[in-house]
Parts: C-alpha cells; structure tokens; sequence
C-alpha cells in the first residue's frame, strides 16, 4: 500500500512552502518519507529557495537483520524552527543493521550529524565511519558461570574537534557462589584497547598519537536478602557491598573521553565493576560500594521500591562524574523510591546529595494517576548549579500533562 500527501503553506509577507508526504508498506518493509519545499525569508536573506528531508526506511534482511535508514538533512540552518516544521537543532542521518540472538547481538551503523546552529564549527558535526560491535554471551566454566565477550571497532570524525579510530575486546568471567542467604558474585575481566587518535581540538590535553592499552579488572559483590512480614504487608530488604579493582595505566590524560563524559553516578551503575559504561575513561584505583536495597507490599503504599548507595575511593586517583567536589574519597548518595498509594497515584523519585552535607544535587520527580476522566502527571527535574558554569542559581524543569476522556473515542489532551 502507498499514499501521497501534500499540504501548502503561505505565510504572510514571508514567502511559500510545499510540504510532501509518501508512506509506502511492502512485505517486510515500510518507507515515510517527507519532503520540504520552498522560498523563504530567512535570516540570511529574503525568498531564499530551501529544502529539507526526513525519511525513515525500515526492512528486515537474511537471519533476523533489521536494517533502518534515516535521512535528515535541511539546506539551511533556521527555515524549519522558524516556520514550525521541526524543532530540532541537530538533524542526523544514519543507516544501521541490527540482529539479536539468544546469546548473541551484532550492530552496525553509520551516520552524520548536521548542526542547525549557525554557531557550531564543521568540526562539532560529528561523522562515524563506520561503528561495529559484537556481543557473545555463553555458559562459563562451571555451571554457574557466565562469559561474555564484546569486540568493538569505531571511526569518529568531527566529534567536538576530535578524530580517531578506537577499537576494543572486553572478556568478562561471572562466577555466582551461593552460601545460605549470602549471595556472592565474583567478576573479572580484561579489556584490550587500541587507539590511533588523528586530530583533536588545540586546547586538549590528550595526545595525537597511537595508544594501546590492556585493564584487568574484578569485583567481588556480596548480598544478604532479609525478609520482613508483618499484617500490613510484607518486605525484601537487602544490604549490599561489591569490592572493586581496575588495573592498568592510567592513560585519561591521554585519550580523550568520547563515550562516557556524561558520566553522573546512579543506581543503575553503582555496582557495575566498569561503571562508566565506555572504554575511553577507565581510571585504575580500588573502591567500595555499598547500598541497602527494599522491595515491599504494604496495604497503603502498594508495590514500594527503594534504594540508597554511595561509593568509596580506596584506592587511586579521583574520577569524574561522582561528586561535585571530584577530591571526595566519597561519592554522591544515590538514592530512588517509587510507591503507588491507594493503587491510584503512581510516584517515583530519584536523586544524588553531596556526602558531605547531603545537598540535593540532582532529582528527578513523577507523579500520574487518574480522577475518573481525568489522566494527569507531573515531572520536575532539578540539577544543582555546579554543573553548569554559566549558571547562577540550580535549574529547575517542572512540565504538566493532562487527558480528559470526552466519550465515543474523543480525548482532549494539554
């Protein structure tokens, strides 16, 4: 099946538009696909001829391989948020192929970001030629074993003013010994690395350089579930402590952190033993982790999850993204708490307060339920000033949402 679908515009003393729509369904394949035309007051000049294109081309191909082709692309840089058709400041453009097994999982992409700010430099327009990576999981040693490979190979150019090629193996051995209540997992692992770094901006510390690196790494991570009942409901309360090492040389001065410099510690991360998540910012040193987690049933609250962590520095130099003053031995707490009261108010709430005073640095807040037609929620996001400086005061983002059901299909939304 295939449609076409034009819609005119004609704006006021500004000039005229085409906007052109075609969708398109095969067999295992859908294409959406619109095209903006016309002449245009721009900030450049008056009745500028301008285009833009925003086409999404799904399939699936061969053994489970869905290939998705996406191109964004605008011939000038303010024409789209300036008449409505887009808001976006970043149009990127991309063709990926991906497959996942039971045990397996490949992804391939590519793709090229354009900058609609007139300010950002070619080189802040970052280009990757191509990303490739491979994950195998599969039974261990033992029984109670898991071994999980990952290989990886990247091309990154124009990324903040950096290029360069970076590929990477990452063994990881997980061993589940369990003792009664006591549950212990041991981890280790050894990520090999391989940089050939071509560019990068003047004020970078790093090199340009090839750098080859080999961490070893490992972490012993304990937990004692500890159940609680009661007549108002019933609870899991766990305490937990994971001993973590991270080997090697330290090269952060070196290689530039691409691919985990938003790092903000949380409690999704705590105890992952390479918590960044990347491969460029892997800093040797020794730490603790601790937190206490609950799972509970209660007759008022409902389902209620929490959790409160913090890591400790043992060993080596201080790494980022943990506290707001990086010299702490200690990290920000971390703590979530989600409960749905009456079983007609869902609420969650996530934050990081600083160790030393217990400042709230960051939270993020949800509240959603219903009043009979009426479905509402509310999310405030709060970051503390230090992150950000240019700004003179913490900033705060609180949005509202509401749906009335008005009958026969019919919802009046704002």
């Amino acid at each position: 099946t295939r449609d076409i679908e034009f819609t005119g515009y004609r704006f006021q003393h500004r000039g005229a538009a085409l906007k052109t729509r075609y969708r398109q369904r095969w067999d295992n394949s859908d294409l959406n696909a619109v095209l903006y035309a016309g002449s245009l007051n721009t900030f450049k000049k008056n009745r500028e001829n301008v285009a833009a294109i925003d086409a999404l081309f799904n399939t699936r191909l061969g053994d489970g391989w869905d290939v998705r082709l996406r191109a964004r692309r605008a011939s000038q840089d303010t024409f789209m948020r300036r008449y409505k058709f887009n808001s976006a400041t970043w149009l990127k453009s991309s063709a990926t192929a991906e497959r996942i097994k039971p045990d397996r999982y490949y992804y391939v992409e590519a793709s090229d970001a354009q900058s609609l700010s007139a300010g950002t430099a070619a080189d802040h327009q970052t280009t990757i030629l191509p990303y490739v990576f491979y994950e195998d999981v599969k039974p261990g040693f033992r029984s109670s074993q898991t071994l999980k490979t990952e290989i990886s190979a990247i091309q990154l150019d124009n990324d903040e003013g950096h290029d360069l090629s970076r590929w990477v193996g990452n063994i990881e051995l997980t061993d589940q010994v369990g003792t009664g209540n006591l549950r212990t997992e041991l981890r280790t692992a050894l990520i090999g690395s391989y940089y050939s770094i071509q560019k990068k901006p003047a004020s970078a510390t790093t090199k340009t350089d090839d750098i080859g690196r080999i961490v070893p790494a490992a972490s012993v991570n304990f937990g004692y579930p500890l159940a609680v009942f009661s007549n108002s409901g019933n609870a899991v309360i766990e305490p937990r402590l994971q001993l973590a090492y991270i080997g090697g040389k330290d090269r952060t001065g070196e290689i530039p952190n691409r691919d985990s410099a938003d790092y903000r510690i949380d409690p999704a991360n705590l105890f992952l033993l390479n918590r960044f998540q990347g491969y460029d910012y892997l800093r040797p040193g020794g730490r603790a982790d601790m937190g206490v987690s609950i799972q509970a049933n209660n007759a008022l609250l409902q389902r209620v999850t929490g959790f409160i962590g913090v890591s400790r520095r043992l060993s080596g130099k201080p790494s980022a993204g943990l506290a707001v003053n990086e010299s702490s031995n200690l990290s920000d707490y971390v703590a979530s708490f989600s409960a749905r009261p009456f079983d007609k108010i869902s609420f969650s709430w996530s934050g990081r307060m600083a160790p030393d005073d217990f400042k709230l640095n960051e939270s993020k807040t949800s509240v959603s339920g219903d009043i009979s037609s009426l479905s509402y929620s509310f999310d405030h996001m709060q970051l503390a000033k230090p992150y950000f400086s240019s700004a003179a005061h913490d900033l705060e983002e609180l949005t509202a949402s509401f749906t009335y059901k008005i009958g026969n299909g019919w919802s009046a939304v704002g």
